[in-house]
């Protein structure tokens, strides 16, 4: 289901793009919060957590594999945007980190089983930026 301006509120869970069949998806529009986390699958140990210090960290069994570096921010949050940057911002609002990906409509951003943290295009095809932490 979509939004008139074609943001996606709802889904089946059941989509068959590429980067949907490689683990879970965050959606444009979506946001993490402190204590929030993603798994790749509901039994995968490589999860996506966004801590109460500000950093979101990519882990597998409790291994941090990638963070984005914004520790000594409480408040902040990861949030995907619908141009296609992936941007943590502080309690204010103001951009700590980002993806830089910026033009890319309907971007996701996708914690995969094998490791990567990984943002696509819009048709899960093209990857626009990745953590390179596959294990």
């Amino acid at each position: 289901m979509y939004d008139t301006d074609g943001s996606r509120l709802w889904a089946t869970g059941t989509d068959n793009r590429a980067g949907a069949r490689r683990g879970a998806p965050l959606w444009s529009g979506t946001s993490l919060h402190a204590g929030n986390a993603v798994a790749a699958a509901y039994d995968s140990t490589v999860v996506l957590t966004q801590q109460a210090d500000g950093n979101p960290v990519l882990a597998d069994a409790g291994r941090a594999l990638w963070s984005a570096g914004t520790w000594g921010h409480p408040g902040a949050y990861l949030f995907v945007q619908s141009d296609g940057n992936v941007v943590v911002y502080d309690d204010t609002a103001r951009p700590l980190w980002s993806t830089r990906t910026w033009g890319h409509q309907g971007a996701y951003l996708v914690v995969q089983t094998d490791g990567d943290l990984v943002l696509y295009d819009a048709d899960g095809v093209v990857p626009l930026w990745a953590s390179g932490t596959h294990v």
